[in-house]
């Protein structure tokens, strides 16, 4: 039997965020939770939470504003780019 592979907790993250933008309950444009939020909800390192974030935003799910937090975006379709 093999060891099952852990999750790491970065990812977890970002499960936790894609699952309550695509059950509704923070919409496109929504403000999220803020990092520190993040990290106290997981018991984790502000450095996890932002490499979820990163990710994210990476991905095109979320767009961080300096100064004033980070939104939920709308996603990019391939007509988007035509």
């Amino acid at each position: 039997m093999q060891p099952k592979r852990l999750q790491p907790l970065y990812h977890k993250i970002k499960t936790f965020i894609v699952e309550k933008i695509d059950r509704g309950e923070w919409q496109i444009g929504a403000k999220i939770s803020s990092e520190a939020e993040l990290v106290t909800h997981f018991g984790t390192s502000r450095m996890t939470v932002n490499r979820a974030v990163r990710e994210l935003t990476a991905e095109g799910r979320l767009i961080r504003k300096q100064g004033q937090g980070t939104y939920v975006e709308a996603l990019k379709t391939q007509s988007d780019f035509i």
